[in-house]
């Protein structure tokens, strides 16, 4: 099973939602390099073929942006390439969340909220992510939590913001995961409709993300330098060409 060479989507058997983040334009006119980072859903369904290609990539870093108690339920598959592993708990928008406010809130402006906080609420771990990528000897790697849409949909907004990339770019990097993730979720929304703005990702779940950045930081070189100590310049040296 062959992946071609700067190819986007990485289609795997055991894991929705993979991806590449290279080859993507900034304003600099430079572009995302190929076979650094990657990102997606949950590694736990991994198959010996998946394993394969990934280990092909050199895969050498895992950073699961899931919580203990998903990580237990679901512990990843490892590619024999990686020999670091960094978990970097979220929380903020479990199921259980979702399930005792969808009603009251509707889904929609549930997520709008859900985004919102974990620009506020999440800082720390944002700045353990930048930290562990703007390390190469961490390279390459792969980010991720169990959809790959909500935590690591914010995570690669920011991280796209950093190195300059436009913002239509940007949202539409976040939207591939509604594309992505459709037959993950199908059984679920014929089950509980009400749950369909909750496991898809829609233009603005990201805007709420951006307008509490403006809003509240001051714009996103302030969120990135400020709150997330992002060291922007080296971040381009080593993600762009």
């Amino acid at each position: 099973m062959q992946q071609k060479k700067n190819q986007r989507i990485i289609n795997l058997e055991g894991c929705y939602n993979f991806r590449e983040m290279g080859g993507y334009k900034t304003a600099k006119k430079k572009q995302t390099k190929w076979g650094l980072i990657y990102r997606g859903g949950e590694l736990s369904r991994l198959s010996a073929d998946d394993l394969e290609i990934l280990e092909n990539f050199k895969i050498k870093t895992i950073i699961d942006f899931r919580t203990q108690e998903e990580v237990v339920k679901a512990p990843d598959k490892k590619p024999k390439t990686v020999i670091k592993v960094f978990n970097v708990p979220v929380s903020l928008g479990s199921m259980d969340f979702i399930l005792e406010n969808i009603e009251t809130r509707g889904g929609e402006k549930l997520m709008m909220q859900i985004n919102s906080s974990a620009i506020k609420e999440a800082q720390a771990q944002y700045r353990e992510f930048f930290k562990i990528i703007s390390n190469p000897s961490n390279l390459p790697l792969v980010f991720h939590c169990a959809g790959g849409k909500d935590r690591t949909g914010i995570a690669s907004a920011l991280f796209l913001s950093a190195l300059g990339v436009e913002i239509e770019t940007i949202y539409d990097d976040y939207l591939l995961s509604a594309e992505l993730l459709r037959k993950r979720y199908i059984e679920v929304i014929d089950i509980n409709p009400n749950l369909a703005p909750c496991l898809t990702v829609k233009r603005e779940y990201l805007k709420a993300a951006f307008d509490t950045i403006d809003n509240e930081y001051g714009g996103m070189k302030n969120y990135l330098v400020n709150k997330l100590e992002v060291d922007i310049e080296l971040l381009k040296s080593i993600y762009t060409e």
